[in-house]
């Protein structure tokens, strides 16, 4: 399961490069396409919860910036300004549209719904499996019909 999990990971990555979604909003709506169900739902809901800090900090950002100048050069100083309006007028969703941090934000929500999806001890399980496969045999003293009740038992 770990391996179908990691390989479907490669596989959007791959798809987002292909494609070429260098943008959060066209990687978000290609994930629309890709999940179904509760791992669509639980994207989604990551997308808007790891969009509202980041458009508050870009927000912050900017207003730092119009802080920061000294107002010496008038140019510098609009360009600032009309930048601090353009964060403001940011939303949730028009937030991906920037390059950098929407394809940050749906890598993160596409690592938290794997995650979700994953159990926490599915590498663990793995290596049972893997020794019970190849190393667990019957004793030579016990019946068969015993080994295959601790065998179900185990399952």
């Amino acid at each position: 399961m770990a391996h179908e999990v990691i390989q479907w990971m490669q596989n959007v990555e791959r798809a987002f490069a292909g494609l070429n979604s260098n943008t959060g909003t066209l990687s978000r709506q290609m994930m629309q396409q890709f999940a179904r169900g509760s791992a669509l739902s639980g994207f989604n809901a990551s997308v808007m919860q790891l969009a509202t800090p980041t458009r508050l900090q870009t927000v912050a950002s900017a207003q730092a910036a119009v802080n920061a100048d000294d107002g010496t050069d008038v140019a510098r100083a609009n360009g600032l300004a009309a930048h601090l309006v353009a964060m403001q007028a940011l939303t949730d969703i028009t937030v991906l549209d920037l390059q950098a941090l929407g394809a940050a934000i749906v890598d993160a929500a596409v690592h938290d719904m794997v995650a979700v999806l994953l159990s926490t001890k599915i590498l663990q399980l793995e290596r049972v499996k893997q020794h019970l496969r190849r190393k667990v045999r019957k004793p030579i003293d016990m019946g068969i019909r015993t080994y295959l009740m601790h065998t179900i038992r185990i399952n």
